[in-house]
C-alpha cells in the first residue's frame, strides 16, 4: 500500500481556552517530516475557503507533514461571541496550537502557514521567533483591508436585495464603525474595537524578508483577476496570467498548486532540534 493510498487519520476535537472552546483539527502524517499549523481566513472568507482548506491538510498528512487546523473563538465550530473577542484574542489561539502541535511532534519543524488576515497573525508569530519557516497565501497589508473586503461583499448583498433603493456604501459603512457603530456582516458583527484591532495588525512579512538566522519565507498572491483556486471564493490560484477568468470547475484539481508548496517545505532543514 503506497502513503497516498493510506487511510487519513484525522482528530477533531475541541480545547478549553479562557471560558470558550476551541475547535481543532489534527491531521497527522506517518514519520512526519514537519508540521504545519494552518492560520485561517478572516471569519467571513471561512465557508467559502474552507473546501479547499480542508484538502490542503489533508494533502499535507498524505506527504508527510502533520497538519493542525483550527476555527479561531467565536468563528465557525468554536464557541465564544465574536463581537467580545479580539486579534489579541485569535492570537493567543494560534500560538497556543503551535505549541500543542509541537509538543506532539518534538524537533520536527514548525512551519507557520497563514491565508489572508491569518497571514499577518502567522506572520507576528514567525516574527516573535517561534517556527522554522513562514508560508503566506494572499497576505494583506492590515487587517482592515481583510474588513474592508468583507464590506463590498455586504454592499454587493444590500445592492441585490429587493427594495434596497439606496443601499450604503463603503464609507457610510466605514463612517459607522468609526462612530462606535458595528456592522453586520453575514452573522458577524463587527465592533470598533475589532476595526481598530484590525488596523493596528500590519504584516510583518515580504518576499526577501529572512530572521537573523536565516529562516525560510515564502509568499504567494493570489490573483482574484486570474484563474480562481475555488469558483466564487476568496481564494484564489494565479495559474496563467494570459487566461483570465477562465472557467474553473467546482471542485477543481489543485494537485500542481499544493506539489509546488510541498516541494518548498521538503526543501525547509530537517534536522531535529534539541528538547529544551
Amino acid at each position: 500500500m503506497t502513503l497516498l493510498e493510506l487511510p487519513l487519520k484525522e482528530t477533531n476535537g475541541y480545547w478549553e481556552q479562557l471560558g470558550s472552546q476551541l475547535y481543532y483539527a489534527y491531521h497527522p502524517a506517518v514519520s512526519p517530516v514537519a508540521v504545519a499549523v494552518l492560520a485561517g481566513p478572516f471569519a467571513t472568507e471561512r465557508v467559502m475557503t474552507y473546501a479547499p482548506w480542508v484538502r490542503w491538510a489533508r494533502f499535507l498528512a498524505q506527504h508527510g507533514v502533520s497538519a493542525l487546523r483550527f476555527d479561531y473563538r467565536g468563528v465557525g465550530e468554536s464557541t465564544g461571541r465574536f463581537e467580545d473577542l479580539s486579534v489579541a484574542d485569535w492570537r493567543a489561539d494560534l500560538d497556543f496550537c503551535g505549541q500543542w502541535l509541537q509538543q506532539q511532534h518534538p524537533g520536527r519543524p514548525l512551519i507557520w502557514q497563514g491565508l489572508g488576515f491569518g497571514a499577518l497573525l502567522a506572520a507576528e508569530a514567525f516574527q516573535r521567533g517561534a517556527g522554522e519557516a513562514l508560508l503566506l497565501w494572499s497576505p494583506p497589508a492590515s487587517g482592515d483591508q481583510a474588513v474592508r473586503e468583507a464590506l463590498l461583499r455586504r454592499m454587493s448583498f444590500d445592492l441585490a436585495q429587493a427594495g434596497a433603493t439606496e443601499p450604503k456604501g463603503a464609507v457610510d459603512y466605514l463612517a459607522q464603525l468609526e462612530g462606535g457603530e458595528p456592522v453586520s456582516i453575514e452573522g458577524y458583527r463587527i465592533t470598533t474595537r475589532l476595526w481598530q484591532d484590525c488596523k493596528a495588525l500590519r504584516l510583518t512579512a515580504n518576499h526577501a524578508d529572512k530572521a537573523a538566522n536565516g529562516r525560510p519565507v515564502r509568499i504567494i498572491k493570489l490573483k482574484q483577476t486570474e484563474v480562481p483556486l475555488v469558483a466564487g471564493s476568496g481564494l484564489w490560484q494565479a495559474l496563467n496570467p494570459r487566461a483570465r477568468m477562465r472557467h474553473c470547475p467546482l471542485n477543481p484539481d489543485l494537485s500542481q498548486f499544493f506539489a509546488s508548496n510541498l516541494a518548498w517545505i521538503r526543501d525547509i532543514p530537517t534536522t531535529e532540534k534539541t528538547a529544551p
